[in-house]
């Protein structure tokens, strides 16, 4: 017995592979720490390479959503880029559902929220390697400890955002070339973009802040020198913006003030602006004022409209020129004919003349009346009168004869008002050209064509918060001055943008 107690005391005291227990101990700690460490950053890689190609599918989406405008087709082209960029064969599935994980929406970016009215202009995708999917990213070592997967998400949007250089209220915007002659000038805010390039003449004038940009400089001949156009080497960069299709622009902007697609356009428009409280000018011509309300659409003849000489405030009035010869008073739709539905869509009747048959005219000067806060949609080619006088108003020709201005012309506030609710804007699917002494203020055009305007004359036109627009070329001849009014972007303007990644929805 004393024997065994002495065995057994002899082995407690021994240290021989004590060493071992304790290896065995470091092992334990160190086979977690690096089992941690191997899952974590097998789980951060994974998650990295999520993000990136929530990026890119959000970065395709809207590529596609810009080019033919289908939701359809932008959410299409996101599957597909995830697909390429983690495909479901190696890495399983990461879309839990495609209605709602892949979001086209108006992206506003002033105040950087999602909203599902206005024209989508966003592409937001949510990826998932989670419950949702059943596809967690499997550990390893971690594994041992309870911990069997990772579970994560990660979202991208991008939005195509106007410019933060330059307002589409203030200066000339080009898809084709734009080409100065001189004496003109160009302040502050003032910015000239082609998507194409920009060429001039001498003694063209760049105030401080005015910015003339084209995707390459190297083709303007004149932009490296001042002692012939002065500021012209600060105001030039280079660069390329998105600008949307001008003709898919004024097509959108018909249908939306003739009721007939997305609201947001005219809704923008009417907004702040008030409904005529005297209609008595529609009822003379015997149209059904009961129902009207602000924004309603007047179908009216060209004859009509030229000789009424008080124009109700706060309409869409849809004036033609080529009225059926046996128009009568039709039943109501809403669309302007007879009753209407009291839904915002107006009413009204063709007046027919003594004979039985409408008279029509072959094109609208706006020399009859005044024309303020209201819209005039129209197949009649126009050439504006000197005498016309417009305020607030939004005048659309889908005339192929296009948009002429006599000489003199002034189009928008005669008292050089700033005020956005002033700003007139024109659209038309043709060319325009502005006789000498041409005299713009606040005003927009939007042109699907070229445009030209003639000298302003020996004393300078002074032009304030002028955006021009065009699918072709700008060609501006002599003493034509551009201000700033200062104003933001409009939304019933076409938007120069830039694909910006933004805070996802």
């Amino acid at each position: 017995m004393p024997y065994l107690k002495n065995q057994i005391s002899d082995f407690l005291c021994d240290e021989d592979g004590g060493a071992t227990g304790w290896n065995l101990a470091w092992f334990a700690v160190l086979a977690a720490g690096s089992g941690f460490a191997i899952d974590v950053s097998n789980a951060r890689n994974a998650k990295e390479h999520l993000t990136v190609t929530a990026e890119a599918a959000s970065h395709a989406g809207l590529v596609a959503l810009m080019n033919t405008g289908s939701e359809g087709d932008a959410r299409a082209a996101a599957i597909a880029s995830v697909q390429q960029n983690y495909p479901s064969d190696v890495f399983g599935p990461v879309i839990a559902n495609s209605a709602s994980d892949i979001v086209v929406a108006n992206y506003n970016a002033k105040d950087s929220t999602w909203s599902d009215s206005g024209m989508a202009n966003a592409v937001g995708v949510t990826l998932r390697r989670d419950e949702s999917t059943k596809n967690g990213v499997s550990t390893f070592l971690l594994n041992w400890v309870g911990l069997e997967e990772w579970t994560f998400s990660a979202s991208a949007a991008t939005a195509m955002a106007g410019t933060q250089r330059c307002s589409n209220t203030e200066g000339l915007f080009a898809q084709g070339n734009i080409q100065l002659r001189s004496h003109n000038g160009f302040g502050e805010g003032v910015c000239l973009h082609s998507n194409d390039y920009v060429t001039m003449s001498n003694h063209n004038v760049f105030d401080d802040g005015a910015y003339v940009t084209m995707p390459d400089l190297t083709l303007c001949a004149k932009c490296d020198d001042n002692d012939k156009n002065p500021g012209i080497v600060e105001a030039a960069y280079e660069t390329k913006y998105i600008m949307p299709d001008i003709a898919d622009w004024i097509e959108r902007t018909e249908l939306s003030f003739l009721d007939s697609g997305d609201s947001s356009i005219k809704e923008a428009f009417f907004e702040g602006r008030a409904l005529d409280r005297d209609l008595s000018s529609l009822s003379e011509l015997d149209y059904e004022t009961t129902y009207l309300e602000r924004g309603s659409v007047v179908e009216i003849s060209a004859t009509e409209f030229s000789l009424m000489e008080d124009i109700p405030e706060g309409l869409t009035y849809s004036v033609s020129c080529a009225v059926p010869a046996t128009a009568s008073t039709s039943n109501g739709n809403g669309n302007g004919n007879g009753n209407g539905n009291g839904n915002g869509n107006g009413n009204g009747k063709n007046k027919n003349s003594a004979d039985g048959e409408v008279e029509s005219v072959s094109s609208l000067d706006f020399s009859n009346a005044p024309l303020k806060d209201l819209a005039v949609i129209t197949d009649c080619p126009i050439n504006f009168s000197s005498e016309a006088d417009l305020l607030g108003t939004l005048i659309l020709s889908t005339s192929d004869s296009g948009i002429s201005g006599s000489s003199g012309t002034t189009i928008g506030a005669s008292n050089y008002s700033c005020d956005p609710l002033d700003r007139v804007t024109v659209m038309t699917n043709a060319d325009v050209h502005m006789a000498a002494k041409f005299l713009a203020t606040n005003l927009t055009l939007v042109i699907d064509g070229a445009i030209h305007l003639a000298s302003g004359g020996s004393g300078n036109s002074d032009h304030y918060g002028v955006g021009i627009h065009t699918s072709g070329d700008v060609d501006i001849t002599t003493h034509h001055n551009y201000y700033s009014c200062g104003n933001s972007s409009s939304e019933v303007a076409p938007v120069m943008g830039v694909i910006r990644h933004v805070t996802a929805d």
